[in-house]
């Protein structure tokens, strides 16, 4: 599904990729963009060391994710990585297989947008 939001937090860089926290406020459905807000930790597959720069808090994108329920760990002693996702605001996960798919569509605000160039 095409998701539309605010960038929470600047993209991290992981192994496989580059991850961020995304404020959904709209989701694209029967060719129409719907209010739908939530939280979603998404994952970016590939090489991204020249789009990863443009994934600066506060800016607007969209991208076509794939959307799932984080994975519960039942082990003794293991925390729930699940639950801390959705302490932090993120219960959703999901999935881009590339960084050319994310849009940059607005800048942030300009406070946002200071700090995250300093």
């Amino acid at each position: 599904v095409r998701v539309r939001g605010r960038l929470l937090s600047d993209a991290s860089p992981a192994p496989y990729g580059a991850q961020f926290p995304l404020w959904v406020t709209e989701v694209e459905l029967d060719g129409g963009w719907h209010p739908l807000p939530g939280g979603v930790m998404v994952t970016v597959g590939g090489t991204l060391r020249d789009a990863q720069p443009a994934w600066r808090a506060g800016r607007t994108v969209s991208v076509p994710v794939t959307l799932r329920w984080p994975v519960h760990y039942r082990n003794p002693g293991v925390p729930d990585g699940a639950r801390a996702m959705a302490r932090r605001g993120t219960p959703l996960a999901g999935s881009v297989k590339s960084g050319a798919l994310v849009v940059v569509e607005q800048p942030g605000r300009w406070w946002d947008e200071q700090a995250a160039s300093a």
